[in-house]
């Protein structure tokens, strides 16, 4: 059992990100299935939609996964520190601080692209405050327990989006 930050008991990191993100996720790939079925028959068309939906996704699914695999034992649903924690900043960490949000953002955004349904993108657009949330509440976390190291790495990343935010 490792050692545990202060900050993860937090009531909401239990299931915002967890639980509330696979709903809106499940929910936003029905409703744009369900929405290309209805109001859209036939095959897919390569619209630049559907292609920039194949591109996010890709993007998205690959820049998770390498991320989850920089991050090894280290990765957790919840926001936690454990026992020899230590701060990752290679691969798309020398980059970004928070690949993995940023790459489900991407993936859960392509789903109603490519399927062209509005509706489910307007409830897959809810996974973005959540995970902004989440992102602002573990650099607190990572603040309080790296420090100075932590400090140095926020000042040359980028939090999110490269020359954006």
């Amino acid at each position: 059992m490792g050692r545990t930050s202060k900050h993860e008991r937090k009531p909401g990191d239990q299931w915002l990100v967890p639980v509330v993100g696979r709903i809106v996720f499940i929910a936003g790939l029905l409703v744009s299935a369900l929405d290309r079925a209805i109001h859209q028959q036939g095959g897919f068309v390569l619209t630049a939609k559907f292609v920039l939906g194949i591109a996010s996704l890709i993007v998205g699914l690959g820049l998770y996964l390498a991320s989850r695999l920089y991050l090894g034992r280290f990765f957790s649903e919840k926001v936690r520190i454990i026992q020899g924690h230590k701060l990752v900043a290679k691969g798309p960490y020398r980059y970004i601080r928070h690949p993995v949000y940023l790459g489900e953002m991407l993936y859960f955004l392509s789903i109603p692209a490519i399927f062209g349904s509005l509706l489910g993108f307007v409830i897959m657009l809810t996974i973005v405050p959540i995970l902004i949330y989440r992102i602002g509440y573990e650099e607190k976390v990572l603040s309080t327990e790296f420090g100075q190291e932590y400090e140095d790495y926020a000042s040359r990343t980028w939090k999110l989006i490269p020359f954006l935010y």
